[in-house]
């Protein structure tokens, strides 16, 4: 499956009255947005939340938002925020206060070198708002588990993403080199469908098909 959409992705551009708004990474026939940019605005993609309780709390989260009748999909949420929202904060609050109908992780970006968050949701609001802070904290990286606990052992891709970080530098933070960061090992891995890469203060998006030969290991 995963293959399969790896074949099926593209990048789109969103204008309106003949002016690009914002452009996406998505699947052909897919109308929500999992990764996009806001032209001079910010930048946004989504990282499952996998849940504690495993498919039976997530099955009993998605009736009772059902049930509500106020709950959107996660990826139309994004699209709601890239297409209304013009800058960073107005989208933090749009992405940390509506209503959703599974949890989620946004992860987003800004103009400015203090902007940038990882949103962890649950269904109602934020359960965690993980703001930069730079020169302490110039960095976040996000691998579908909570920040704040320890990444399982069955699949620890954090450290890597971390070490991968650190050994690059603050200094050597280019494309480029961010490109390399997330084609190590096991950061990039069998199930990673494409990478998506975006500057909000120049709006520089890009994004790549991602293959890694079976078993896809160091």
């Amino acid at each position: 499956f995963t293959d399969t959409l790896k074949n099926m992705s593209f990048i789109a551009h969103w204008e309106s009255k003949g002016k690009l708004v914002y452009s996406t990474v998505t699947f052909a026939g897919y109308v929500g947005s999992l990764s996009g940019l806001r032209q001079d605005g910010f930048s946004v993609t989504i990282d499952t939340r996998f849940y504690p309780g495993g498919i039976g709390e997530l099955f009993y989260e998605v009736i009772a938002a059902i049930e509500e009748k106020n709950a959107t999909l996660v990826a139309y949420l994004t699209r709601d925020a890239l297409a209304k929202d013009n800058d960073f904060k107005s989208a933090l609050k749009t992405l940390s206060s509506s209503e959703l109908i599974a949890d989620v992780y946004y992860i987003m970006a800004g103009t400015k070198a203090t902007e940038g968050v990882v949103i962890s949701r649950n269904r109602h609001n934020a359960t965690n708002i993980w703001m930069l802070d730079p020169p302490t904290r110039w960095f976040e990286v996000e691998t579908n588990y909570d920040h704040w606990k320890p990444a399982p052992w069955y699949d620890d891709r954090r450290q890597p993403a971390n070490h991968a970080m650190k050994r690059m530098g603050e200094s050597n933070a280019t494309i480029n080199n961010m490109f390399e960061v997330v084609s190590t090992k096991p950061v990039l891995n069998l199930q990673t469908t494409y990478t998506f890469l975006a500057v909000p203060a120049t709006n520089y998006l890009d994004a790549y098909r991602r293959y890694c030969p079976f078993p896809c290991v160091q």
